[in-house]
C-alpha cells in the first residue's frame, strides 16, 4: 500500500471510532456523516491495497513468464547451435577432402610431368646430366 491507502486507512479508521463515539453519545446526525466519511476512507485503502497486491501478482507472473520465455530462448540458441556447428564441421570436413584431393593430384601431375617428357630435366626436376 502507498502514501495515499496508508492516509486513507489512517484517517478512515480515526473517523470511525469518531462516529462510533457519537452514536454511543447519541449524537446521530453527525455520527452518520462522520460514519460515511470514515467508510469512504477506509474503502480508499483497501482499494488501494488491492491495487498494490494486483500489480504484486502481475509482477511476479510478468517475471515468471520473462524467465520461461528466456529459457526456450536459451534452449533454442543451443538447438541451433549444435545443428550449425555440426553443419561446419560438415562443410569443414568436406573442404579440407577437396583440398586433400587437389593436393594429391597436383603432385600426381608434378611427378607424371618430371618422369615423362623429361623436357630437359631429370627425374627431380633438375637440369639432365652431361
Amino acid at each position: 500500500m502507498e502514501g495515499v491507502g496508508r492516509w486513507s486507512l489512517g484517517v478512515g479508521t480515526a473517523l470511525v471510532a469518531v462516529a462510533v463515539a457519537l452514536a454511543v453519545a447519541d449524537v446521530v446526525g453527525p455520527a452518520v456523516i462522520v460514519g460515511i466519511a470514515g467508510l469512504l476512507g477506509v474503502g480508499i485503502a483497501g482499494a488501494a491495497a488491492l491495487d498494490a497486491a494486483a500489480e504484486r501478482w502481475g509482477t511476479r507472473r510478468r517475471v515468471g513468464r520473462r524467465e520461461a520465455v528466456r529459457a526456450a530462448e536459451r534452449a533454442a540458441e543451443e538447438r541451433w547451435r549444435a545443428e550449425h556447428d555440426q553443419a561446419a564441421s560438415e562443410e569443414w570436413a568436406r573442404v579440407l577432402a577437396e583440398a586433400e584431393r587437389r593436393a594429391q593430384q597436383a603432385r600426381a601431375a608434378r611427378l607424371s610431368r618430371s618422369s615423362g617428357s623429361g623436357g630437359g630435366r631429370d627425374a627431380d626436376g633438375g637440369p639432365p646430366e652431361p
